[in-house]
């Protein structure tokens, strides 16, 4: 098959254009290789004889499985349907035969083995289905005969469904009315504002409620409060107040405590709510009086409890129609955009076919009639109609211009400018490592030209290292000069670690640790030992008169306890 030719009788415009309208697509044939097992297009694969015995394998699985109990795959496929289960979906549902295994449920009343011996079967015995189509022969001609398991279950189900009333019809009428806009109960039927009214009342008299049970708890009316901080740390055991010479753990006056206010929490409740029942501020239908609102207390706050619900399934009703809404605006959205978008490339098409038409009509005008039979024969030669090989040779006389106008335009073009970047790529790979032939001992050598220009964070650690001693060389030389004398002894980091490790023994040697201290033992030592370096050396400036004392405050115990025994603080 000729593709190009093919292509461009489909509206193609031929090589080095792309095949969609936009110009976006590949502008060159790809060859693409196809394999399979070596053996190239058009070859069978060698088990493709035994991948046709498909039938076989199913009657070979249905007669495995008879009078085992397994389901077959064509039972399956009978039962989930011909999607499920591929070619053994054709099978045609044929007559039963009859078996000689008993059936173990025949032997279970006499009415049943009376209906076998009635409906069919050999000698009065049932046999079991051998395939799905047996099942459902057997299904249909008895009424109240054996079934397979599954059938059996799901219709005892269905009995015990029907006989306890519970349908599918309360479950419905249950949700409707959750998400309805009102409300049935005690106090009325009430719409959705009404019920967002009275939860508000009733939010605000539970912030007041609590308000004051916290106010009288901290007074001790509900029990022995201890208020908490440094107070509750100094033990679980205090006297009880209430009750003089009496010891009280801090738990149970809590737990004790916490139970009473539960209870004068639903007293002030209750008054409250009664009071604005009776104002009318809660719809009062029964006209009650205040004793008997208090008899009716636990309808009311069931009343309560149910109009907080209906107002959460409202607000969720509300927040999934608002969402819906949403989700069908953006649909609608995307869908009149993708129409426009349609409607958009169809008119750029016509445009595009107008304009090739009015092409073809201005070329043809000019021709002259041997001309225009010329262009015919060249067509028919190439399987091409008249316009087909017109809008070719447009095709390639543009292309062919293109090409020439963008080499005029480039040797036209003047000569490129050179530019250097001063601020440099941050996505540009580091620089490399420093280049140096180590010492025979292995270190760098003292050259700076090794590290100049160059990070000091990001040199080695041996570059870093020969660097230093550069420098410390560079100004013992200059305090020589100068007439200084050099330091010989150690570093200030050496100095610091040898104190560390002195006062860190120590610690151990108080705690009782000469030998063999756990990391953990030591991790705690150094952590202390830092701790009395720190105090020391705040000791010693404040003793010069050159520091100030902080008070602030640790975790564990405040800046005043933590140095309550240096003899310096007054």
């Amino acid at each position: 098959m000729d593709a190009s030719a093919y292509l461009v009788k489909q509206g193609w415009l031929g090589t080095g254009h792309s095949l969609d309208t936009s110009g976006r697509g590949i502008k060159r044939p790809l060859l693409i290789s196809h394999k399979q097992d070596q053996l190239g297009l058009g070859k069978r694969k060698a088990a493709h004889t035994a991948d046709d015995q498909w039938w076989m394998r199913a009657f070979d699985e249905s007669l495995k499985n008879i009078g085992t109990g397994k389901e077959s795959t064509l039972s399956q496929v009978r039962e989930k349907g011909i999607n499920r289960g591929g070619l053994y979906g054709f099978f045609v549902k044929g007559e039963g035969l009859a078996g000689t295994v008993e059936n173990s449920e025949s032997e279970g009343s006499g009415k049943e083995s009376d209906r076998s011996t009635n409906k069919g079967g050999v000698g009065g015995e049932i046999t079991p289905p051998t395939s799905a189509s047996e099942s459902d022969i057997v299904a249909k001609s008895t009424d109240d005969g054996p079934t397979m398991a599954k059938s059996k279950k799901g219709n005892k189900r269905k009995r015990e469904s029907e006989d306890d009333g519970t349908n599918n019809d309360t479950k419905k009428q249950k949700q409707d009315v959750s998400t309805t806009l009102t409300k049935q109960t005690v106090l009325g039927t009430l719409s959705s504002d009404q019920i967002a009214k009275i939860n508000s009342i009733v939010r605000l008299v539970q912030k007041q409620v609590s308000h004051t049970i916290k106010a009288n708890e901290k007074k001790s009316l509900y029990g022995p409060y201890l208020a908490p901080g440094s107070e509750r740390q100094k033990g679980k055991v205090f006297d009880d107040p209430l009750n003089p010479g009496k010891k009280i753990a801090y738990k149970s006056a809590k737990i004790q405590r916490q139970s009473n206010m539960r209870r004068a929490k639903e007293g002030v409740m209750k008054e409250k709510i009664v009071g604005l029942l009776l104002k009318g501020d809660i719809p009062n239908p029964e006209r009650w009086t205040k004793d008997e609102a208090l008899a009716n207390w636990k309808k009311i706050s069931r009343a309560l409890e149910d109009i907080e619900k209906a107002e959460k399934s409202i607000r969720k009703q509300s927040k999934e129609e608002k969402k819906n809404a949403k989700r069908e605006a953006a649909a609608q959205q995307r869908r009149l955009a993708k129409e426009k978008k349609e409607a958009d490339q169809q008119l750029a098409l016509e445009l595009e076919r107008a304009a090739q038409q009015s092409a073809i009509a201005a070329k043809l005008a000019k021709k002259s009639p041997e001309d225009r039979a010329k262009y015919e024969a060249r067509a028919a030669a190439k399987g091409q109609t008249l316009d087909e090989y017109i809008l070719r040779r447009l095709a390639k006389k543009d292309a062919k211009h293109a090409e020439k106008t963008a080499k005029q335009e480039a040797e036209l073009a003047p000569e490129a400018l050179f530019f250097v970047d001063t601020t440099g790529d941050p996505t540009l790979p580091p620089p490399p490592p420093p280049a140096y032939t180590p010492l025979p001992d292995g270190t760098c050598p003292l050259d700076p030209m090794i590290w100049e220009g160059r990070i000091v964070k990001t040199l080695p650690k041996p570059v870093r290292e020969a660097r230093r001693k550069y420098l410390e060389q560079l100004r013992n030389e200059r305090k020589l000069r100068a007439g200084k004398a050099i330091d010989t002894g150690p570093s200030r980091s050496e100095v610091k670690i040898a104190e560390l490790q002195r006062v860190t023994r120590e610690v151990l040697k108080e705690q009782g640790i000469k030998k063999r201290a756990t990391k953990e033992q030591q991790t705690n030592a150094k952590r202390e030992a830092r701790k009395r370096i720190r105090v020391e050396k705040r000791e010693d400036l404040i003793a010069k008169g050159k520091g100030k004392m902080k008070w602030g405050g640790g975790k564990g115990s405040s800046g005043r306890e933590r140095l309550k025994d240096f003899s310096t603080v007054e």
